[in-house]
């Protein structure tokens, strides 16, 4: 589901195409987790403002999630790619478009990147939406200082304390440490507990570790195999439930690519090792 209430201002005034640089559109918007914007290249610099949810932005630079009181912004110019998060992506958007655009942007000396800034000021942006409903040539200035303040809002340093945020990575390897034994322990179930998409969670784990979070949970249940082969006179199939593995078969083939043998000739080949170092100390 998405909820809507936006304004594109070059429809109802074309001729507010005049002036060099000019609000082009605003709106607030309310998207359901399904929901992924179509990733276009967009010739003007927008403004997003979270106020509910959260959405993964993917720049150059990486990617990275805009949280409630968070501004980010896209230049001129870039490509727009975001997806909501599971909690859904409320906020209100302003676009400035013309051919001075991007160094009225460029002229507040600002990070594109997410940044806390604290309550977006949703009077202002109502204020907007009247003013850019009325086709005359006064709206368009009226308009745009409006826009003005708000950026100017956007890029002031924030009065309010930044939430703490959760460190996910580590709230997911904690998880698996914990629950790695049972199948449902999978990278869907940990995004869908974390409320978070399911790449963004196994990039910030891999950022974070080194390795993917499915490499992580598989190296945890194929290292308690070990345990278990060498240390309990369980089944190879009893071996595999234990250790997480919903399928025997899928086992058996993973630990023979991790290892180079099956459980079964682990199990002998550590037995006849520890035979051998017996037989050596009684010499």
């Amino acid at each position: 589901m998405k909820l809507f209430s936006n304004i594109l201002f070059a429809k109802i005034y074309p001729e507010s195409d005049k002036v060099p640089f000019r609000v082009r559109g605003t709106g607030y918007v309310r998207n359901d987790p399904a929901t992924r914007q179509k990733m276009r290249v967009c010739n003007f610099v927008e403004l997003f403002w979270c106020v509910g949810g959260g959405c993964t932005f993917h720049y150059p630079e990486g990617t990275y999630t805009l949280h409630p009181g968070e501004v980010c912004f896209y230049n001129s110019g870039c490509l727009h790619d975001y997806i909501p998060l599971d909690s859904g992506f409320e906020y209100h958007w302003l676009s400035i478009e013309g051919a001075q655009a991007e160094k009225f942007f460029q002229g507040f000396h600002t990070s594109r990147l997410p940044r806390h800034v604290g309550t977006c000021p949703d009077d202002l942006f109502t204020l907007l939406r009247t003013e850019m409903s009325i086709p005359d040539s006064r709206s368009v200035y009226r308009a745009f200082a409006t826009a003005v303040r708000i950026f100017t809002e956007a890029l002031s340093p924030s009065k309010e304390e930044p939430p703490q945020r959760l460190d996910y990575a580590a709230v997911a390897l904690r998880m698996v440490d914990e629950n790695f034994t049972s199948p449902e322990t999978t990278v869907n179930f940990l995004a869908e507990q974390l409320q978070l998409n399911r790449c963004y969670l196994s990039r910030l784990f891999h950022g974070k570790t080194g390795v993917t979070l499915s490499e992580y949970i598989l190296r945890k249940r194929l290292e308690y195999a070990k345990e278990l082969l060498i240390h309990s006179d369980h089944t190879v199939f009893n071996i595999a439930s234990l250790c997480g593995f919903s399928d025997s078969s899928y086992f058996m083939r993973f630990f023979y690519k991790q290892t180079g043998m099956t459980p079964s000739q682990f199990r002998r080949s550590f037995l006849q090792e520890h035979k051998k170092r017996k037989a050596e100390k009684k010499q």
